[in-house]
């Protein structure tokens, strides 16, 4: 069974998420503690992360990304950026990321398995990931 972290800063969006993968058969860990993520990260040894970039903040999100390939315990580690922010500027700053996917908010059901499934393949390095893919509405 495959094993996703979600970190997401709203109440409501985390529990639905983790219902929805719960469902799918995978293992849900969700983190409310923006501050022990990387810990959290590394003790969970998740097949995926599903990173909200605007947890914390606007710039919070993209921190977190860039700490968390720069930890030996998560640097291969699929993350899945949630954003909803697709602006020009957003969305060159991704191409440059390390995210392994972005998910644009808001998603749906469908998406974020599609999503989910994808992140939780064969795991590949960042230099080596598949370039960034938005998945809208």
């Amino acid at each position: 069974m495959r094993t996703v972290l979600v970190v997401e800063s709203d109440f409501h969006v985390r529990a639905l998420i983790a219902a929805v993968l719960t469902r799918a058969n995978y293992r849900v860990a969700v983190s409310e503690d923006l501050g022990g993520i990387i810990a959290e990260a590394a003790l969970a040894a998740p097949d995926a992360i599903l990173l909200d970039a605007d947890a914390g903040g606007p710039q919070f999100g993209f921190d977190l990304l860039v700490q968390l390939r720069r930890n030996t315990a998560t640097e291969d580690t699929a993350i899945v950026l949630m954003t909803g922010m697709t602006d020009a500027d957003t969305l060159a700053r991704l191409e440059g990321d390390s995210a392994t996917l972005c998910l644009e908010k808001p998603f749906s059901r469908r998406e974020l398995l599609q999503a989910v499934a994808s992140a939780c393949g064969p795991r590949v390095s960042p230099g080596n990931a598949p370039p960034v893919h938005l998945y809208s509405v």
